[in-house]
Protein backbone atom coordinates (compact mmCIF):
# COMPACT_ATOMS: atom_id res chain seq x y z
CA UNK A 1 0.00 0.00 0.00
CA UNK A 2 3.11 2.28 0.83
CA UNK A 3 3.86 1.78 -3.17
CA UNK A 4 0.35 3.28 -3.86
CA UNK A 5 0.72 6.36 -1.72
CA UNK A 6 4.34 7.16 -2.74
CA UNK A 7 2.94 6.70 -6.32
CA UNK A 8 0.12 8.91 -6.36
CA UNK A 9 2.22 11.47 -4.24
CA UNK A 10 4.88 11.66 -7.15
CA UNK A 11 2.36 11.55 -9.93
CA UNK A 12 0.25 14.45 -8.48
CA UNK A 13 3.31 16.41 -7.70
CA UNK A 14 5.38 15.91 -10.98
CA UNK A 15 3.50 15.04 -13.58
CA UNK A 16 1.69 17.41 -16.25
CA UNK A 17 -1.42 17.03 -18.02
CA UNK A 18 -1.20 15.75 -22.08
CA UNK A 19 -3.31 18.45 -23.24
CA UNK A 20 -2.36 21.43 -20.72
CA UNK A 21 1.64 20.69 -20.19
CA UNK A 22 1.51 24.30 -17.76
CA UNK A 23 -1.02 22.40 -15.55
CA UNK A 24 -0.56 19.62 -12.87
CA UNK A 25 -2.99 17.17 -11.83
CA UNK A 26 -5.59 18.32 -8.72
CA UNK A 27 -6.90 15.59 -7.84
CA UNK A 28 -7.07 11.72 -8.41
CA UNK A 29 -8.44 8.94 -7.34
CA UNK A 30 -7.35 5.49 -7.15
CA UNK A 31 -9.76 2.05 -6.57
CA UNK A 32 -9.30 -1.63 -6.26
CA UNK A 33 -10.33 -4.25 -4.43
CA UNK A 34 -9.62 -3.31 -0.86
CA UNK A 35 -9.25 0.53 -0.87
CA UNK A 36 -11.10 3.57 -2.45
CA UNK A 37 -8.25 6.36 -2.50
CA UNK A 38 -8.16 10.01 -2.70
CA UNK A 39 -5.08 12.40 -3.02
CA UNK A 40 -5.58 15.89 -3.63
CA UNK A 41 -3.47 19.28 -3.89
CA UNK A 42 -4.62 22.09 -1.32
CA UNK A 43 -5.81 24.97 -3.27
CA UNK A 44 -6.79 22.59 -6.33
CA UNK A 45 -10.63 23.82 -5.90
CA UNK A 46 -11.70 20.35 -4.55
CA UNK A 47 -13.29 19.79 -1.40
CA UNK A 48 -12.58 17.48 1.71
CA UNK A 49 -12.22 13.60 0.15
CA UNK A 50 -14.29 11.91 3.06
CA UNK A 51 -17.87 11.91 1.47
CA UNK A 52 -16.20 11.06 -1.96
CA UNK A 53 -14.27 8.08 -0.83
CA UNK A 54 -16.83 6.38 1.37
CA UNK A 55 -19.62 6.63 -1.22
CA UNK A 56 -16.86 5.47 -3.83
CA UNK A 57 -16.47 2.38 -1.32
CA UNK A 58 -19.75 2.18 -0.39
CA UNK A 59 -21.08 1.37 -3.78
CA UNK A 60 -18.59 -0.98 -4.58
CA UNK A 61 -19.60 -3.26 -1.81
CA UNK A 62 -23.80 -2.87 -2.45
CA UNK A 63 -23.69 -3.34 -6.59
CA UNK A 64 -21.22 -6.63 -6.04
CA UNK A 65 -23.08 -8.02 -3.46
CA UNK A 66 -26.80 -6.80 -4.46
CA UNK A 67 -27.86 -7.09 -1.01
CA UNK A 68 -31.51 -6.28 -0.13
CA UNK A 69 -32.33 -3.69 2.82
CA UNK A 70 -32.43 -5.94 5.39
CA UNK A 71 -28.44 -7.16 6.01
CA UNK A 72 -28.23 -10.79 8.01
CA UNK A 73 -25.15 -12.36 8.92
CA UNK A 74 -23.26 -9.62 7.30
CA UNK A 75 -19.64 -10.82 8.70
CA UNK A 76 -20.67 -14.08 6.37
CA UNK A 77 -21.07 -12.21 3.63
CA UNK A 78 -17.96 -9.49 3.43
CA UNK A 79 -14.45 -9.11 4.51
CA UNK A 80 -12.64 -5.88 5.53
CA UNK A 81 -9.03 -5.41 4.97
CA UNK A 82 -7.27 -2.43 6.19
CA UNK A 83 -3.25 -2.46 6.29
CA UNK A 84 -1.66 -1.41 10.07
CA UNK A 85 1.04 -0.01 7.75
CA UNK A 86 -1.01 2.89 6.59
CA UNK A 87 -0.90 4.36 9.97
CA UNK A 88 -4.10 6.09 10.21
CA UNK A 89 -7.04 5.45 11.73
CA UNK A 90 -10.35 4.76 11.19
CA UNK A 91 -12.98 6.98 12.00
CA UNK A 92 -15.74 5.23 13.15
CA UNK A 93 -18.58 7.74 11.91
CA UNK A 94 -17.30 8.30 8.59
CA UNK A 95 -15.58 4.99 7.78
CA UNK A 96 -12.86 6.99 6.32
CA UNK A 97 -9.27 7.88 7.21
CA UNK A 98 -7.40 11.35 5.93
CA UNK A 99 -3.38 12.60 6.48
CA UNK A 100 -1.40 14.96 4.70
CA UNK A 101 1.99 13.68 2.89
CA UNK A 102 5.04 16.30 1.82
CA UNK A 103 6.60 19.58 2.45
CA UNK A 104 4.76 22.39 2.64
CA UNK A 105 4.90 23.55 -1.28
CA UNK A 106 4.15 19.51 -2.11
CA UNK A 107 1.52 18.75 0.23
CA UNK A 108 -0.86 15.86 -0.71
CA UNK A 109 -3.66 15.28 1.33
CA UNK A 110 -4.95 11.58 1.33
CA UNK A 111 -8.17 10.01 1.96
CA UNK A 112 -8.61 6.85 2.36
CA UNK A 113 -12.20 4.29 2.67
CA UNK A 114 -11.72 0.37 3.04
CA UNK A 115 -13.89 -1.73 0.53
CA UNK A 116 -16.39 -4.09 2.15
CA UNK A 117 -15.17 -7.31 -0.12
CA UNK A 118 -17.91 -9.17 -1.01
CA UNK A 119 -17.31 -13.15 -0.29
CA UNK A 120 -19.84 -14.18 -2.95
CA UNK A 121 -20.00 -11.17 -5.53
CA UNK A 122 -23.15 -11.27 -7.74
CA UNK A 123 -22.08 -8.50 -9.92
CA UNK A 124 -18.78 -7.05 -11.38
CA UNK A 125 -19.15 -5.53 -14.40
CA UNK A 126 -19.29 -1.84 -14.32
CA UNK A 127 -18.03 -1.47 -10.74
CA UNK A 128 -15.18 0.53 -11.36
CA UNK A 129 -17.54 3.07 -13.20
CA UNK A 130 -19.98 2.92 -10.21
CA UNK A 131 -16.90 3.83 -7.94
CA UNK A 132 -15.56 6.33 -10.16
CA UNK A 133 -19.25 8.24 -10.40
CA UNK A 134 -19.92 8.18 -6.91
CA UNK A 135 -16.54 9.49 -5.94
CA UNK A 136 -17.10 12.50 -8.33
CA UNK A 137 -20.55 12.84 -7.12
CA UNK A 138 -20.08 13.34 -3.56
CA UNK A 139 -16.74 15.30 -4.51
CA UNK A 140 -17.23 18.87 -4.18
CA UNK A 141 -15.34 21.37 -6.39
CA UNK A 142 -15.20 24.63 -6.81
CA UNK A 143 -12.82 26.47 -8.79
CA UNK A 144 -10.06 28.42 -7.40
CA UNK A 145 -10.32 31.80 -9.67
CA UNK A 146 -13.92 32.36 -8.20
CA UNK A 147 -12.25 32.46 -4.80
CA UNK A 148 -10.43 35.73 -5.91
Amino acid sequence: INFIFNFVDNLINTKQTTHSPSRKFGRIHFHYLKYHIVAQKPGSGWKSGNASVAAGSLVASVQSCQFDDSIHDAEDKFDIYYDKEIGAPILEHTATASWNEGSEESTVEFWISPVLVCKSPKKTVGLGDAISAMGLLYHGYEHPEKNR
